[in-house]
């Protein structure tokens, strides 16, 4: 079976077909700098396989399927650059998971961060930077013992930041002037 499903920068356009969460095989999805437009198909949660959902710089717009947050196997998760809104999902956050990049920067997204994001073991780099994200950075970032990236500007996110975070990384001033306050 199909194991790499990659079609980078072709100007592709149209939907992406929910058949493609019928590949069970699948290990990669590469289709980012493109023109697809339309919702993340649910049914790719079905690819129990998956390791990188890539899907960047295209026009995908609804919301990001909860089904993804099932997949133990995902590893990279760049959705950065659509029109993507909606919460993010809390189901990214359970301690199987092994996501090690979720960039979804530069999206519509709304609402707080989900704490349960603060279970993610493996993540060494999270974006979530330019979306209309709202509340405080969840103290269970504090947990994050592998993360080496975090990047939130311009969101509506209250501006300090838990001490639980900011120990961490040792940093000894926790407010960041980026923020709407």
């Amino acid at each position: 079976g199909i194991r790499v499903f990659s079609a980078s920068s072709n100007w592709l356009s149209g939907s992406l077909p929910s058949e493609l969460g019928n590949l069970r095989l699948l290990d990669t999805v590469e289709l980012s700098l493109n023109m697809l437009t339309g919702e993340i198909p649910s049914e790719l949660g079905h690819c129990g396989r998956l390791r990188s959902l890539l899907l960047h710089s295209n026009r995908l717009q609804g919301g990001i399927p909860s089904e993804l947050g099932r997949i133990s196997n995902l590893r990279n998760l760049v959705l950065h650059s659509n029109r993507l809104n909606g919460n993010i999902p809390s189901q990214f956050g359970t301690p199987r998971n092994e996501i090690e990049n979720f960039d979804v920067s530069l999206n519509l997204l709304n609402g707080t961060i989900p704490t349960e994001l603060g279970q993610l073991h493996y993540i060494r780099c999270m974006k979530l930077r330019s979306n209309v994200l709202t509340g405080q950075v969840p103290s269970e970032f504090g947990l994050l013992s592998t993360l080496e990236s975090l990047s939130l500007i311009g969101n509506r996110l209250d501006a300090s930041i838990p001490r639980e975070v900011c120990s961490l990384w040792n940093w000894t001033s926790c407010s960041v002037t980026d923020f709407f306050p």
